[in-house]
C-alpha cells in the first residue's frame, strides 16, 4: 500500500508541476455550448408541414378570457430540433402572402397586434437568466434602438411606455429557467399592455411551461410520415429526381430521424450530391456517420444534455 500512495503522490507531483509549467488553470465553470441567436424572420418556403399548427396557435392567440387583465401568457413546447422557434416566427412574420401560405385565412396577427417584439433569450445556464438584458432586447425590438446604456429603471419605463399604449405580441424564444421565482421577475414588467395583448414563449422544458404565465402550453409534434419524407427528399435531392433506390434507402433514413425536421434537414443536407455508396454507409451506420463539426444534430444534444440533473446527465452518458 506504501508503494501504491508513493506512486500515485510522485504522478500528482508530476501533474502539479505541468501545471506551473505550462501556466495551465482550474476553471470550474462548465463547458458552454451556444446557441446561435435567433430572429424573427423566416423564409416560408423552405417549411412545410406546419400549416395546422400556425393556426391552431393563431386561433389561440385571437381568443382571450373577458376575465383576462393585462397580457396573456402561452408556452410552445417541445424537444429539440422539432421547429417551436419557426413556428414563432411563421406566426409572428409580418409579411401576409406567409400568412396566406402556411394556413392562415387573413392577416389576423398584423391586423390585431399594433405592436410585434421579438427577443432571443436563450438561458441555457439558469444562472444567466439576466431579466436585464432580456428587458434590453425586448425594448431594442419594440423601438428599434439600443438601449444597453440604460439603467435598468429607464429601460423599465421606456418598455412599460411602449406596453401600456399597444395591444403587443411578444415571443421570447429559447427559455429555459425551470426557476419560478426568476421568471416571475421578469413577468411582473411584462404584465400590462391592452387586455388583447399575448406573450408566446418557446421552450424545451414543460417546467418551464408550466409557471409561464397559467401554465397555458401548445405542445409541438414532430411532422407526420409525408411531411417528413417530403421535406428529406428537398433537402437531400433538391430538384433532381431520384432512382427507385435511393428513394427506397430515404425512407429508411427518414423512419430514424423520429418525425424531428433538424435531423431530417441536417441527415438531407450531408447526404445531398453524395454517391450511392456514402447513401449505403449511412443506412448502415446511422446517425454514428455524423461527425461532431458538421452539423446541428449534437448541438441541439449538447444543449439539453446540459441542462439535465446530474443523476440524468451520469445516466445519460451510461
Amino acid at each position: 500500500m506504501n508503494s501504491s500512495v508513493a506512486k500515485i503522490r510522485k504522478k500528482l507531483d508530476g501533474i502539479a508541476v505541468n501545471y506551473e509549467k505550462f501556466g495551465f488553470k482550474v476553471d470550474y465553470e462548465p463547458i458552454r455550448v451556444g446557441r446561435e441567436e435567433t430572429c424573427s424572420y423566416v423564409n416560408e418556403g423552405e417549411i412545410i408541414g406546419r400549416d395546422v399548427d400556425v393556426d391552431n396557435l393563431v386561433s389561440m392567440l385571437m381568443c382571450v378570457d373577458d376575465d383576462d387583465v393585462g397580457c396573456n401568457f402561452v408556452s410552445v413546447a417541445g424537444i429539440g430540433g422539432l421547429g417551436k422557434t419557426t413556428l414563432a416566427q411563421l406566426v409572428f412574420f409580418e409579411d401576409e402572402t406567409t400568412l396566406v401560405s402556411v394556413g392562415c385565412n387573413d392577416e389576423r396577427v398584423k391586423s390585431e397586434f399594433s405592436l410585434r417584439m421579438w427577443a432571443c433569450v436563450s438561458d441555457e445556464d439558469s444562472n444567466e437568466f439576466r431579466v436585464k438584458d432580456i428587458l434590453v432586447k425586448i425594448s431594442t425590438s419594440a423601438t428599434g434602438s439600443s438601449c444597453d446604456h440604460y439603467t435598468m429603471d429607464q429601460v423599465q419605463i421606456d418598455l412599460r411606455k411602449q406596453l401600456d399604449e399597444n395591444e403587443y405580441l411578444l415571443v421570447l424564444d429559447d427559455v429555459w429557467t425551470e426557476d419560478r421565482e426568476q421568471w416571475l421577475k421578469l413577468e411582473r414588467f411584462l404584465k400590462c399592455g391592452k387586455e388583447r395583448s399575448w406573450v408566446v414563449v418557446t421552450t424545451r422544458s414543460k417546467q418551464t411551461a408550466r409557471i409561464v404565465g397559467k401554465g397555458v402550453m401548445y405542445k409541438l409534434g414532430g411532422l407526420s410520415l409525408d411531411y417528413s419524407r417530403r421535406l428529406f427528399e428537398m433537402t437531400a435531392f433538391g430538384q433532381e429526381n431520384p432512382s427507385e433506390e435511393l428513394l427506397e434507402i430515404s425512407h429508411q433514413i427518414v423512419d430514424r430521424c423520429a418525425n424531428v425536421p433538424l435531423a431530417i434537414r441536417v441527415v438531407g443536407s450531408l447526404l445531398y450530391g453524395q454517391t450511392m455508396s456514402r447513401w449505403h454507409s449511412f443506412q448502415e451506420k446511422g446517425f454514428a456517420y455524423i461527425s461532431d463539426d458538421k452539423n446541428g444534430i449534437k448541438l441541439i444534444l449538447k444543449l439539453s444534455y446540459h441542462h439535465l440533473k446530474l443523476p440524468l446527465k451520469s445516466c445519460f452518458s451510461y
